[in-house]
C-alpha cells in the first residue's frame, strides 16, 4: 500500500497499478469502475479533462490483518484535498479499496488542523 502510494498516487506512474492491484480489484468510490483497468480509466479520465490530481504527503499510515488506512492530502479539482483510504490486501495485492475525499478548508474552528 505505502509503494502504491508513492509511486501511483505521489508519483503519478499509472504504469505500475498492475504491480500493487489485483486484476478484480473492488472499488467502493462511486465515480471509479472496479478493477485495476477501472482505476486506470478514472485517472487517464483526470488527466485528459485537466483536473488536478495528486497525493503530495501520507500523514498516517496504519495497518491491522489485512487491511490498511492512510491519510494523505494533496490536490484535486485544484483544491487543497484530504485523502483517507482504506484499503484491503489479499495474496500481497491490493483487492479492495473505500475512500473518503474532503476540501481542507481555509478557516478551522478550532486550531488542530486536518491531521
Amino acid at each position: 500500500v505505502q509503494a502504491l502510494v508513492a509511486d501511483v498516487l505521489i508519483g503519478g506512474n499509472i504504469e505500475k497499478i498492475d504491480t500493487y492491484i489485483r486484476p478484480d480489484y473492488r472499488q467502493h468510490n462511486p465515480y471509479v469502475a472496479d478493477t485495476r483497468d477501472g482505476l486506470k480509466q478514472f485517472i487517464t479520465y483526470l488527466a485528459d479533462n485537466n483536473i488536478a490530481f495528486g497525493y503530495e504527503k501520507v500523514h498516517l499510515t496504519l495497518g491491522e490483518g489485512n487491511f490498511v488506512f492512510t491519510q494523505s492530502e494533496g490536490i484535486y479539482d485544484g483544491a487543497a484535498t484530504a485523502f483517507y483510504d482504506l484499503w484491503r490486501v489479499e495474496d500481497g495485492k491490493i483487492a479492495e479499496h473505500w475512500d473518503v475525499v474532503q476540501t481542507i478548508p481555509e478557516e478551522f474552528a478550532h486550531d488542530n488542523g486536518m491531521f
